[in-house]
């Protein structure tokens, strides 16, 4: 590789062996996470995520690559404190079985290491510029089972609540029955695929995508977060309701021919939505940021022209 004078290559030699163990750590979590990903429904959005952070990194790469201020001091002590920890998730995948808190441990022991690697080998700088896309790798790992569960029976019990409410205000009898909305000839389960957590898992992880490639300021990304949410329920709220609307009038082989559509429409009116907030969003910083205007040559405060 041809350098200019004076000027130290990208790429050292010596930064390969310390490359070598989150290489391998990197590979281990990529090779656990894809147990989630393939296996349950609501997390097939995970193969995307590592090539979003890849893009991430390859969209600030001019930055990137400018050379830092390596400091290596807590390189040895992160991954001594990783090694434990893959040995401990190891012995809980052998033993007993997969398990999102242990995902949880795998995921936040890599990337402290990669953090780490990152620091020792380009310094602070290169590490800041990193982090966000190290940090967005986390919407891939599934949340542990109980808090999923958590959410998940909420959001159903809620969607089902409004779901009668908004069927007795059209004139449509319907009773909730925890997640379950009675209507006079049959009933419609809201089940976990249709609580919304999927759609509000995706919603955020593109709000924070969108934020930070479209939107300059940070409480502009956080804002486009919050409005996420705000967002995907409501849609999901129109998705059921469309469905139980189905099962009402064409029974529920009607709803079984509508299902599947409404979740792809409801999808894109979710996009759509969080395109229209980083457009306002976009306005906002633009009207913050405009510099005020000078006052006409020759005039001054307080003084007629």
């Amino acid at each position: 590789m041809n350098v200019e004078s004076g000027q130290k290559p990208y790429w050292r030699r010596s930064e390969a062996l310390l490359w070598l163990p989150a290489v391998f750590a990197v590979g281990w979590l990529l090779w656990d996470l894809s147990y989630w990903w393939l296996k349950f429904e609501d997390y097939n959005f995970g193969w995307l995520v590592p090539f979003l952070s890849g893009y991430l990194v390859y969209d600030n790469w001019d930055e990137i690559r400018r050379p830092g201020r390596p400091d290596a001091r807590l390189y040895p002590w992160a991954w001594l404190l990783a090694v434990p920890i893959f040995a401990l998730v190891e012995a809980n995948r052998s033993l007993v079985s997969p398990a999102a808190s242990f995902s949880w441990m795998l995921a936040l022991a890599t990337l402290g290491g990669v953090a780490a690697t990152i620091l020792a080998t380009r310094g602070a700088r290169c590490l800041r510029l990193c982090l966000f896309p190290l940090m967005f790798m986390l919407v891939a790992v599934p949340l542990p089972g109980s808090l999923l569960h958590g959410i998940s029976q909420g959001l159903q019990r809620f969607v089902a609540a409004v779901n009668v409410e908004v069927l007795g205000f059209m004139g449509i009898a319907a009773l909730q029955k925890g997640n379950v909305v009675q209507l006079r000839d049959c009933a419609v389960g809201i089940d976990e695929a249709c609580s919304g957590i999927r759609s509000l898992q995706s919603s955020i992880m593109v709000a924070l995508l969108m934020g930070k490639i479209l939107l300059d300021s940070l409480g502009a990304r956080v804002l486009l977060v919050m409005i996420a949410p705000l967002i995907a329920i409501p849609g999901n709220i129109c998705r059921t309701l469309i469905l139980s609307l189905s099962a009402h009038y064409g029974g529920l082989a009607q709803l079984k021919k509508v299902h599947d559509t409404a979740g792809w429409s409801i999808l894109a009116v979710n996009l759509v939505g969080l395109g229209i907030a980083v457009v306002l969003l976009r306005r906002v910083e633009e009207f913050l940021g405009r510099p005020t205007e000078d006052p006409p040559s020759g005039t001054a405060t307080g003084e007629k022209p």
